[in-house]
């Protein structure tokens, strides 16, 4: 691996012959990533080489008391760049994951409806007391393929709805609540409650960053608005191995193991830095900047795996200008947001953090205007001195 770059190895079972293999570089991401669809400051693309050979779907579905079968099939792992809200620094940017079938269990353990979910056990207890069953505690690409079920599901239910699971509850009070009692709040695939009560380990380390091994728990609860970015699929949270407490359960899982291990190494690049010429620019944005009056361009880079490119322009010398933030997605330049800033062309600085930019321009009354980037979204303020 080179300096500065991120990997994906994703390992599948041998009789699937599938060996995926994704070298992040720095230009590439929004094209290769979706072939369908802390370190915050890195620059980072994906390229795909790739031989699969997809899974053969048996035409007899097995069964297990108490479990669902999940059929064999391809995972659209993680958030797609321009889908927000988006931890980009924390999940894959919607790659494909051919994956064979498994069971999972219907509910968290001890997956009995009307019971209370299993808490304060560490991931290793966890693992046991699934062994003890002839089963396994599940993959994070296992856990994930179940909540999006086969339509690739945001959130379960489709889209992000409090009420269908439960949301927007403290995790320690919504942990104490009886599984299975709330009916919308089933996966395509027909599994349960995977959001609005308990964390749950699952078998796979957390990879992303950071130091010390650590585990994955996915689902859970919280507070709005946090709770619309946790109760997404795609979300996922380290935990210490050891760690014990009343809001991470679990749920167990069998048959043969898909292991995807996620692996991030970001470098440290510039996180700001003014485009100097046309040939630095997006295709799409080149003859824009030959019609346009100070043309000015940055691009931008708030969080890993997500780049913006920020760019100011006047229709003509006395306006009308506009300030604009677009994002590359399939090769093509995607406006975020724009606003209309007088009749001059922004420049550009980083305000307080890498994730706000102060655009001033020449006004009457001296003013400006904070861009400021969340979970993906970017939002422009009002005039402000």
């Amino acid at each position: 691996m080179t300096p500065g770059a991120s990997a994906i190895s994703c390992v599948q079972p041998a009789h699937i012959a599938a060996r995926i293999l994704l070298a992040v570089t720095a230009s590439t991401m929004a094209a290769s990533c979706r072939s369908r669809e802390s370190n915050d400051t890195a620059d980072v693309g994906v390229s795909v080489e790739a031989q699969v050979v997809a899974p053969v779907v048996t035409t007899t579905q097995p069964s297990r008391r108490g479990m669902v079968w999940i059929p064999p099939g391809v995972l659209v792992m993680g958030t797609p760049p321009g889908t927000v809200p988006r931890l980009a620094d924390e999940e894959l940017p919607g790659v494909d994951i051919p994956m064979t079938g498994y069971f999972i269990d219907k509910l968290p353990y001890p997956n009995e409806t009307g019971a209370i979910a299993t808490t304060n056990v560490s991931r290793d207890e966890a693992e046991r007391m699934c062994a003890s069953l002839d089963k396994r505690l599940c993959t994070e690409s296992e856990w994930e393929r179940a909540c999006k079920g086969p339509a690739q599901d945001r959130y379960v239910g489709g889209s992000f709805a409090p009420a269908t699971c439960g949301v927007g509850v403290p995790a320690d009070r919504s942990a104490l609540s009886p599984r299975g009692s709330l009916p919308g709040c089933v996966s395509g695939f027909g599994v349960s409650d995977m959001h609005g009560g308990a964390f749950e380990w699952t078998f796979s380390l957390w990879r992303r960053s950071g130091t010390g091994e650590q585990g994955v728990v996915r689902g859970g609860n919280a507070v709005l608005p946090q709770g619309e970015i946790v109760s997404r699929c795609a979300n996922a949270a380290p935990k210490s191995l050891g760690a014990k407490g009343a809001t991470i359960g679990f749920r167990c899982c069998a048959g043969e193991r898909n292991d995807v291990e996620v692996v991030l190494k970001p470098s440290r690049p510039v996180v700001l830095e003014r485009v100097v010429s046309r040939d630095g620019m997006p295709v799409s944005l080149r003859p824009l900047a030959k019609t346009q009056e100070a043309f000015r361009a940055w691009r931008w880079r708030p969080s890993l795996n997500d780049e913006l490119l920020v760019h100011s322009g006047c229709a003509t010398i006395k306006g009308p200008c506009d300030l604009v933030v677009s994002r590359e997605v399939s090769g093509a330049e995607v406006v975020v947001v724009s606003t209309d800033v007088g009749r001059s062309a922004g420049e550009v600085q980083l305000f307080d953090s890498h994730r706000t930019l102060r655009a001033t321009y020449m006004d009457p009354r001296g003013r400006s205007r904070l861009v400021h980037y969340d979970v993906g979204r970017v939002t422009i303020s009002d005039p402000a001195r």
